[in-house]
């Protein structure tokens, strides 16, 4: 697996749900998909711990964030769909995409 030198990578409370919830996307996948997937791991979490989103990277890479994107991930970069593939012009989930931008502001929201 490849990391980044200096990169923190640690556990996080989260991490069991998100054991629980990849079990659940890999139970309801045909072997098939999930043999796939598992052939290509190294790949993908080397494609994670790429992202460099500020909120990625602060997070320390944390593996709710990688089960988040694991759809996009098992799927190899030169496969994925272009960013306007979708008919109702809304982009695709991505692989790089940072998905917890809106985290801070929902913090300030939930402090007040």
């Amino acid at each position: 697996m490849a990391l980044h030198k200096g990169a923190r990578h640690y556990g996080e409370r989260a991490d069991g749900k998100a054991c629980g919830d990849l079990g659940d996307l890999l139970d309801a996948l045909p072997l098939r998909d999930v043999l796939e997937a598992q052939a290509r791991a190294d790949e993908m979490f080397a494609e994670f711990l790429a992202i460099r989103a500020p909120a990625v990277v602060d997070a320390g890479h944390c593996f709710t964030f990688f089960v988040t994107r694991w759809g996009a991930l098992r799927v190899p970069p030169n496969e994925r769909p272009k960013a306007d593939a979708r008919a109702n012009g809304h982009s695709p989930v991505s692989a790089t995409k940072d998905y917890t931008a809106g985290m801070d502001l929902f913090k300030k929201k939930a402090a007040t």
